[in-house]
């Protein structure tokens, strides 16, 4: 299982470093520290898409499904993954569209 994922950052690493050093990810991370409405698992969800839209060549919408996005925050409970999502997508740090179809994927957009 871990090889997966460390196999997943050396694929793409040099995108995936260029978008962290573009400042996506520390702009985010500097926001939430002043946000006391932001928990670590907004955060842990947040990093999953953030993953996503790195490995879409930073290129929005990104498409997923619930599952895989709740696998990498490490999240369980369905009703905790949609209170971060909604969350997220109330304060405005992402564009949040649910696809409410068992085989569409949901969107989100990452350069709100």
């Amino acid at each position: 299982m871990m090889k997966t994922s460390i196999a997943r950052y050396t694929r793409r690493p040099v995108r995936y470093f260029k978008a962290v050093l573009n400042g996506r990810l520390i702009q985010f991370l500097k926001a939430v520290e002043s946000d006391p409405r932001i928990g670590t698992t907004h955060i842990a969800v947040y990093v999953s898409l953030f993953e996503l839209w790195c490995e879409n060549d930073g290129k929005d919408p990104v498409s997923f499904n619930r599952e895989v996005v709740m696998k990498a925050a490490k999240i369980q409970s369905r009703s905790t993954y949609y209170g971060c999502i909604r969350g997220l997508h109330e304060y405005g740090y992402i564009k949040y569209i649910p696809s409410h179809h068992p085989v569409l994927e949901n969107l989100v957009f990452m350069g709100v």
